[in-house]
């Protein structure tokens, strides 16, 4: 029988180590994400949902690994998309700013993470 609790017996170094890859992948995404609303604004509605997922991941994640800059950054964000009604210039800049504190939030986050990785740190 398969192991319902996939992260069952992960050290905390591997767990961290998915953290750190998925956390870049979100960021990465959330670019991403922006490019496409800009690029097609029939899809702004897709893009934003999308988004959201997104970030919603990055604040949870951020507080369950001990990085409450990620959280900060991807609660405002979050809250921010919630309120967007249309691809508005300013909203697109708005979204743009958040996704540019996400990206130097988390190149600070993985410094400190490769810095002290042997660390414990709380949540597991």
């Amino acid at each position: 029988m398969p192991n319902p609790n996939p992260v069952a017996g992960t050290s905390q170094e591997e767990l961290l180590a998915l953290y750190l890859k998925g956390a870049d992948d979100d960021v990465c995404r959330l670019q991403d994400l922006l490019d496409q609303a800009q690029d097609d604004p029939a899809r702004w509605s897709e893009s934003v949902a999308l988004m959201r997922e997104t970030v919603h991941n990055v604040k949870g994640q951020g507080s369950s690994f001990g990085y409450p800059l990620m959280t900060r950054v991807g609660d405002s964000l979050s809250r921010m998309l919630k309120r967007l009604e249309g691809p508005d210039p300013n909203s697109l800049k708005l979204i743009a700013a958040h996704i540019k504190r996400c990206a130097r939030s988390w190149t600070t986050t993985s410094k400190a993470a490769a810095a002290s990785s042997a660390r414990s740190w709380p949540g597991v």
